[in-house]
């Protein structure tokens, strides 16, 4: 979520396109998979080197999240913010930043949701990636059996439509250009 609201803050910083409310996004990206527990296999959460303590703590921590937020994951990001006082703009982007939603986001120039939806297909689990590396990423990890096809296909819309509204670069964002901005970004308030 660290590295989502890191490169929405420098798409942001050079944004050039319409008038956003650029705070509600950041918070959005940096509070989008506060529900993703709900999803996670268990056996695979190793690899991320999450201890062996959390990892065990799972189980509990799922259980939770699906008895008090419900088990999709939107609703209950969407849910869990509001429980904490997340602004509700920023709860609005949460729940339609879904990669399914990129068609709808682009038709209605929805910039706030089409900055947070490429920011995170930007991200994987390691680091910055390519829309391509994000995709083939998620194939090899097999998460779900989503349509990985129709999402890189409507995701390089998305990428052109975001290229048209910044004065950076987007394919030279790096690991390094996010990690200047966690400092801030874990002392933001929300």
């Amino acid at each position: 979520m660290l590295r989502v609201a890191a490169i929405s803050k420098i798409i942001l910083g050079d944004w050039t396109g319409p008038e956003l409310n650029k705070k509600a996004v950041t918070v959005a990206c940096a509070m989008h998979d506060i529900a993703k527990p709900i999803n996670f296999v268990i056996t695979n959460q190793t690899q991320y080197n999450m201890s062996k303590e959390d990892v065990d703590n799972l189980p509990r921590l799922q259980t939770l999240i699906k008895e008090k937020y419900g088990t999709e994951e939107y609703d209950a990001a969407f849910k869990m913010c509001k429980d904490v006082g997340i602004e509700d703009k920023s709860c609005q982007i949460i729940l339609v930043l879904d990669w399914s939603n990129i068609p709808f986001s682009i038709k209605k120039h929805n910039y706030e949701s089409m900055v947070s939806i490429y920011s995170d297909m930007r991200i994987g689990p390691k680091g910055v990636l390519s829309l391509q590396g994000r995709i083939d990423d998620l194939k090899r990890r097999a998460y779900t059996n989503d349509d990985y096809d129709s999402y890189l296909k409507s995701g390089k819309i998305l990428e052109k439509e975001m290229k048209k509204n910044v004065s950076l670069d987007l394919d030279k964002i790096s690991d390094q250009d996010l990690n200047s901005y966690f400092a801030e970004l874990l002392n933001m308030e929300v």
